[in-house]
């Protein structure tokens, strides 16, 4: 666990004026600005109980918003809790151990969908007299009915939104205490240095949101019949892609759409957890190039503070500060965000890997609409990938870009606090990282990128020839 030494940022400024007036107490922060929009959103999937008084956040325990997380967080265990012990239940049956065992009028065959969200169940009942004879159910030999990769998917999809609900939960009140910090010191960053226009992140998260309906509803209809009303359909959806629970409760419309809502909230987390991430790097990203546009503006000769020499030891002590209490606020915001981080990445890579297996398998049944949905999932997997490395790889490379411009300081301007600023630099890296055991910059990018293609190549390697017939 990383520890982040605690920094007066008041103290940290007051040194600063030399390097441009600060912006002073602002009715609305950047921060506030950008990341209200979100919390919005997530408080009405029980995610992130933040509430507002007027432009500043606040956390509770003792609020409605709090106890609503804390009874999603219960009902996504308790779902995990149920599907592990159904899975084992189902093993110890199929192994005739436990004294488990299934009778002769069903035929269970269990054939986990390909979309890492739901499970598909096919049971046919053997009326009397329908049955052309009475066999054994697996005869024998179960592993060829049941697809363990499939049901394990299933699985692993509902964990990853009950840890995504209590991370978030987690990082509630650090959140609030990140924001604070955060709107102190852009209360001391010059008021000359504009930051960027924020429709990029809107226009981003507005994508991916609608990549993520899209998929999830192509989800919904993958490889099942179109039905002409609600009901019929939900029931078809909550028996194909619940069977474990419809075996022990039975199927009812209630039921149904209690198991709709779930799999909706699971599904929510699965996507939030990145856009989240995202957000924060994104607005960190726009200080950082704020910052770089002065500096770079400065040392060019194409700026100057009033009372100041500019580039002397005393305005160099203020562009140190200023970027030393930006890379705090980084380290701030990775002490929220590094198990988050640590899960996306995780949850992004095995689905997207579980979906180059489900579409280079060979599947004689599988149909136009099946193949083009793994398709789309698979992109907005990778979309999602690409949206959380690129701009967690960007606010890394910000960070550093100060060090080419004091590289390339003439010998008469270098002096004491420069050079102090460039050892700053060189011996501080900061980031996003996944609870430190990874920055997620550039090279990180190129290292998952070589291992997702040689995956890839493995599996055409050992991908068997497709039947004649399914071509």
């Amino acid at each position: 666990m990383r520890v982040v030494a605690s920094v007066n940022v008041a103290a940290s400024f007051k040194n600063c004026e030399s390097w441009g007036p600060p912006a002073g107490s602002q009715e609305v922060h950047d921060c506030v600005a950008c990341l209200r929009p979100l919390v919005m959103v997530a408080r009405i999937f029980g995610v992130l109980p933040i509430s507002f008084q007027g432009a500043n956040m606040r956390f509770r325990w003792r609020s409605f918003l709090t106890a609503y997380a804390l009874i999603v967080l219960i009902v996504l265990s308790a779902y995990v809790v149920f599907k592990l012990t159904t899975y084992f239940a189902h093993l110890c049956a199929y192994n005739g151990v436990c004294g488990v065992e299934f009778n002769n009028e069903t035929e269970r065959t269990f054939n986990a969908s390909q979309d890492g969200r739901s499970e598909s169940i096919a049971m046919k009942q053997n009326a009397a007299g329908k049955s052309e004879k009475d066999e054994p159910i697996l005869n024998g030999n179960w592993r060829e009915k049941l697809d363990m990769i499939g049901v394990v998917q299933n699985i692993i999809f509902y964990c990853f939104g009950a840890t995504g609900a209590f991370l978030l939960l987690r990082a509630a009140p650090m959140f609030v205490s990140l924001c604070e910090r955060w709107c102190e010191v852009e209360d001391g960053l010059a008021s000359e240095a504009p930051l960027g226009r924020r429709w990029p992140l809107f226009a981003g998260l507005s994508l991916l949101g609608l990549s993520a309906v899209g998929e999830t509803a192509a989800s919904m209809i993958d490889d099942e019949e179109h039905l002409p009303s609600f009901w019929p359909f939900l029931e078809t959806y909550i028996t194909l892609g619940h069977p474990d629970i419809v075996e022990v409760l039975g199927y009812t419309r209630v039921l149904g759409i209690v198991m709709l809502i779930v799999n909706k909230y699971a599904t929510f987390l699965w996507n939030f957890v990145d856009i989240f991430i995202a957000n924060i790097a994104f607005v960190l990203t726009r200080h950082f190039k704020a910052f770089n546009k002065k500096l770079l503006k400065y040392t060019q000769g194409g700026g100057s503070v009033s009372g100041a020499d500019v580039l002397g030891e005393r305005w160099w002590r203020g562009a140190r500060e200023q970027h030393l209490a930006l890379q705090g606020l980084v380290e701030a915001a990775d002490g929220v965000t590094g198990p988050l981080v640590l899960q996306s990445f995780v949850c992004n890579l095995f689905f997207m890997l579980m979906q180059l297996y489900n579409g280079l398998k060979p599947s004689i049944s599988s149909t136009m609409v099946h193949r083009l949905y793994l398709a789309w999932s698979f992109v907005h997997l990778l979309c999602r990938l690409l949206f959380v490395s690129l701009t967690c790889a960007s606010l890394h490379a910000q960070t550093l870009q100060p060090t080419a411009l004091l590289l390339s300081l003439p010998a008469e301007k270098w002096n004491s606090e420069a050079e102090r600023f460039l050892q700053q630099l060189q011996s501080r890296s900061v980031g996003l990282t996944g609870c430190g055991f990874f920055f997620v910059n550039k090279s990180f990018i190129l290292a998952t990128t070589g291992a997702l293609i040689t995956y890839e190549v493995i599996l055409l390697q050992l991908n068997p020839s497709r039947p004649a017939d399914a071509a």
